[in-house]
């Protein structure tokens, strides 16, 4: 969805999990015409994911298939870091490729461990609004979590305008609609910018970085 894909533009670098066994082929065409053509968004986005795999230093969670349709299936729990994300040219810039490597065997325990530690620490002993609303949009759940975000946002001190703008920024992560998101994003940088950009250069930057992905999305629409 155009929701899920926005979360991982604002994760390049990041991890992904797979919950499931994840089925691709070696067969580009073929991943493309499931993929479709793009004529969907921006309800839903057409994504292209391109695998880069190390098969010799690395265990494989993998394995291909006898098909026609020329398979590889990876294992549930699999895991990929993501590299970069952008637009195919060669499909009139309407279909989005997300560009993945897999990462090694050995490694994935402890990735995933370091993720259940991190939403652990969020949750804290003693759960707020704000920390419950961060692990539902980081589970996908952005509607829920942009209700939880509004209902912290009322109670933020009209003098904090650092998290005033932080919630106003995690709602606008959770808008499906463009347009909608940056508005979220437009109102926090001009917040920030009239207590003073100085002392906020780091998550100013952020929300230039957001704008230009949404930017570029309302563009390539047109």
């Amino acid at each position: 969805s155009d929701n899920e894909l926005k979360m991982l533009l604002n994760n390049i670098g990041g991890l992904i999990s797979m919950n499931s066994f994840l089925s691709t082929t070696f067969n580009r065409d073929l991943a493309l015409m499931f993929a479709g053509d793009g004529s969907s968004s921006p309800s839903s986005e057409s994504v292209l994911f391109q695998l880069e795999c190390d098969t010799i230093n690395k265990k494989k969670p993998f394995a291909a298939t006898n098909t026609s349709e020329n398979e590889v299936l990876f294992s549930i729990g699999t895991i990929f870091r993501i590299q970069n994300i952008g637009k195919l040219k060669d499909i009139n810039n309407k279909v989005w490729f997300i560009n993945l490597t897999l990462e090694d065997d050995n490694e994935n325990e402890a990735h995933m461990q370091e993720l259940m530690a991190s939403t652990m620490a969020k949750i804290s002993a003693r759960p707020t609004v704000g920390s419950i609303a961060d692990v539902l949009r980081n589970m996908g759940e952005c509607q829920k979590a942009q209700k939880y975000y509004e209902i912290a946002l009322k109670n933020i001190p009209s003098n904090d305008i650092n998290n005033i703008a932080r919630i106003t920024t995690y709602i606008g992560d959770c808008k499906t609609e463009d347009h909608l998101a940056l508005n979220k994003y437009m109102d926090a940088l001009n917040k920030l910018e009239e207590q003073s950009p100085e002392l906020n250069r780091i998550f100013v930057a952020q929300l230039y970085d957001k704008i230009g992905v949404v930017n570029f999305k309302l563009s390539c629409k047109f």
